[in-house]
């Protein structure tokens, strides 16, 4: 573990050098912080050399901030990453406690940070390219943390080392909170580090995310996938419905064996219901509907079973409590990964942190062929990171300020000036097949002064003539 940390803070400050002053200025911030913290345990010593390696930082930085003179490079970098992981050894050896650990880990937070991510990004990417000699975890890219934010600030090296070192500040801050922890709760400090980079990791990780979305999702709606979904499905239910059972009924901490007791009804009547043979990846609302009259009748028969064992039963109340427990466990499970697709589809279209920047599209008609354009446009892989809808327009009024389908009506015809002006489409679609003449022209007349793309989304059956050599 020790070699691990080392060779990683190595590499991390190696990685971090990419912009004028950018190392320099975090190992200022990252030896002041661990500096800090030595002197509030009382440790001179460490505090002196934290102290003697921020001043050499300082002295560099003078001529190292935009327009450099003088660089770090590989030699200076990976020294100060040697130095900074060695003390952090030494701060977590003294006081073999989680706050002692997760210190050095918020100190020296944005270089572990970029670490992460650039190891997360790589494999991510090598797997969904296999076939791509050119990339690989050992290959560089210009996608750290310090290159997303150069391309933010379009290119303004002061603007973007001065958010790094906000951040790093925050994470500093969050050490020193650490070490005024009671030792009486020791996984606060675990907490606070993990809400922390939660927090960075939302803001920053839109490649990373977006990769793993990809991943995963690609092999999503495959029906091999739901097969693997459906063979967990069961133990995600059995864990469910035992938590359920062991919070309504914590006071008197049953064995497991009265647990199984109450549960096996249940999961019996899950079984016989045929309710794992549903790809819940494909589900329709009324799946959702059935698995809670399911769970009702196997919870009514797991009462009546209880009153043949009075000496293990439990109160009506408290079936109908776990009841409602377990519907939330196996539905937060069954929804959310659908939930979490459509999520970071939005998430990673709206970043203003993209290097590619995403269509945005204007939907006219509310109706169901928009709807299925909306299904179409998040189920296709080379769809999905490359279109964003901003709002719907129909002729009806009604809907105007509505939401219909989770995305905002902006108005009619007549409001495209308004939200041209506001919004900058480059796309719209009409999902309607019924537009009078007028409302053609209104359209055509301004797609076509606007430089915006026009088609049209349809959606028919068709009759095959079976007896052509080639109906297709």
């Amino acid at each position: 573990a020790t070699m691990f940390w080392i060779t990683g803070m190595i590499n991390a400050f190696n990685f971090i050098d990419g912009v004028d002053g950018l190392a320099g200025g975090i190992a200022v911030i990252s030896s002041l912080c661990l500096g800090g913290v030595m002197l509030l345990q009382g440790d001179s010593g460490s505090t002196m050399q934290m102290v003697c390696l921020a001043a050499a930082c300082l002295g560099f930085l003078r001529y190292n901030l935009h327009p450099a003179s003088i660089f770090m490079g590989d030699t200076g970098s990976m020294f100060i990453g040697y130095i900074l992981g060695c003390i952090g050894i030494m701060t977590s050896t003294k006081q073999a406690t989680i706050p002692a650990i997760v210190v050095p880990i918020l100190a020296c937070g944005v270089p572990i940070l970029d670490t992460t991510l650039a190891i997360w990004r790589r494999f991510t990417y090598k797997l969904l390219h296999l076939e791509d000699l050119s990339v690989g975890l050992m290959k560089p890219d210009r996608l750290h943390i310090h290159h997303r934010l150069l391309n933010y600030f379009q290119n303004n090296q002061p603007k973007t080392v001065s958010s790094i070192y906000l951040l790093a500040l925050m994470l500093s801050l969050m050490a020193i909170i650490c070490v005024f922890i009671p030792r009486q709760l020791p996984w606060l400090a675990f907490l606070t580090a993990l809400v922390a980079f939660s927090l960075v990791i939302h803001r920053i990780a839109v490649i990373e995310l977006w990769n793993s979305t990809r991943l995963f999702y690609g092999k999503f709606a495959l029906a091999r996938t739901g097969i693997i979904l459906n063979l967990l499905h069961p133990l995600w239910d059995i864990g469910m419905i035992l938590l359920a059972f062991f919070l309504v009924d914590k006071v008197h901490r049953p064995q497991m064996v009265v647990m199984v007791q109450w549960v096996a009804p249940v999961f019996v009547v899950l079984l016989l219901s045929k309710t794992y043979q549903i790809f819940w990846n494909h589900a329709v609302v009324d799946d959702h509907f059935r698995m809670l009259r399911i769970l009702f009748f196997g919870f009514l028969l797991s009462y009546l079973y209880s009153l043949l064992l009075p000496q293990y039963g439990l109160p009506p109340k408290s079936f109908l409590f776990a009841l409602a427990l377990s519907y939330l466990g196996i539905e937060t499970e069954r929804l959310g990964l659908v939930y979490l697709r459509t999520l970071l589809i939005r998430y990673h279209n709206s970043s203003p942190l993209l290097d590619e920047k995403t269509c945005a599209v204007l939907i006219y008609g509310v109706g169901q062929a928009a709807r299925f354009y909306l299904n179409r446009m998040a189920n296709s892989e080379q769809r999905m990171g490359t279109e964003r809808v901003i709002g719907f327009l129909d002729r009806d009024r009604v809907f105007k300020h509505g939401y219909c389908y989770g995305v905002k009506v902006l108005g009619d015809l007549y409001d495209l000036p308004n939200i041209w002006r506001e919004q900058r489409f480059q796309k719209i679609v009409l999902c309607k097949n019924d537009l009078p003449a007028v409302e053609q022209q209104i359209v055509k007349e301004f797609c076509q002064s606007h430089a915006v793309s026009l088609v049209s989304f349809q959606y028919s059956e068709q009759t095959i003539d079976t007896t052509a050599d080639n109906p297709w």
